[in-house]
C-alpha cells in the first residue's frame, strides 16, 4: 500500500502511510477515508482562492501535542492564568484579515502591558509555523497589535467614542472585528469538557465586548 498512487478529486497522490485501523481522526463524530497535507485543500477542495491565506477562515481544528517533559496540569494551569480581556485581545489579530497598518492615536487610558506581552507570547509561539508558509510557498502576511489593543480596551470599559478615537478605523470595520472576535471565542467555549477555566474565560470575555453598540438586546 504504501508508495502506490490514488487518485482523489482528480489528482494523483502517494499514499506515505497507514493510520491504525481503529484511529477516528481527531474530530469526534467524523470518520475520514484518508487524511492529506493541509497544504493540498486547494487541489481536494477548490474553493476560489486558498484559505489558508485568508485569516477569516475558521474551519481549522488544530490539535496540540505537550511538549517533551510537560503535563497536562502544567498546560491547563498556564492557560489559566490568562484573563478575559487578554484572550479577546490575542485573538482579534487573527479575526482581521486586512492589511491595515495603524498607529494609537492619543495615549491609550489604560496600561496595554498585559496585552502587549501576551501578544509577543503568542507572535513568537507561531513563528516557526509563519516561517513554514513562506518556504511552502504560501503569503504570510504581518499580524498587527492594534486589533489586540483595540479588543483589549474595549473589554476594559473604554467608551465607543473613545475607542474610536484611540483607534482609528471606521465605526463598521470596529464592529465587524469585535463581532468576528465574539465569533471565535464561542469556539474556545467549546472546550469546557477538557479546558473547563479556559471555556469560562471566554464566556466572559464574550459579555464584555458584546455591549452597546455592537450588541443591543
Amino acid at each position: 500500500m504504501i508508495g502506490s498512487s490514488l487518485v482523489l478529486s482528480g489528482r494523483p497522490f502517494t499514499v506515505v502511510g497507514v493510520a491504525p485501523e481503529d484511529f477516528p481522526g481527531s474530530l469526534r463524530g467524523f470518520a475520514p477515508d484518508f487524511f492529506a497535507p493541509i497544504m493540498m485543500i486547494g487541489e481536494l477542495m477548490p474553493l476560489g482562492g486558498s484559505p489558508l491565506e485568508s485569516r477569516g477562515w475558521n474551519s481549522f481544528w488544530p490539535v496540540g501535542r505537550l511538549r517533551a517533559g510537560a503535563t497536562l496540569a502544567q498546560a491547563k494551569g498556564a492557560l489559566s492564568q490568562v484573563s478575559p480581556e487578554v484572550t479577546a485581545g490575542c485573538i482579534a489579530p487573527f479575526v482581521w484579515d486586512r492589511v491595515q497598518e495603524l498607529e494609537l492615536k492619543i495615549e491609550s487610558p489604560v496600561d496595554l502591558k498585559a496585552c502587549e506581552e501576551a501578544f509577543d507570547k503568542v507572535i513568537h509561539s507561531i513563528e516557526g509555523m509563519r516561517r513554514l508558509k513562506v518556504k511552502r510557498g504560501f503569503e504570510n502576511p504581518p499580524i498587527f497589535f492594534w486589533p489586540a489593543a483595540a479588543l483589549y480596551l474595549w473589554a476594559k470599559g473604554v467608551p465607543w467614542q473613545q475607542l474610536l478615537s484611540i483607534i482609528p478605523i471606521d465605526e463598521g470595520d470596529m464592529t465587524s472585528l469585535i463581532a468576528r472576535t465574539a465569533d471565535h471565542l464561542r469556539q474556545v467555549t467549546n472546550l469546557r469538557e477538557s479546558h473547563p477555566r479556559l471555556a469560562s474565560v471566554a464566556y466572559t470575555a464574550i459579555e464584555l465586548i458584546l455591549r452597546e453598540p455592537v450588541f443591543i438586546e
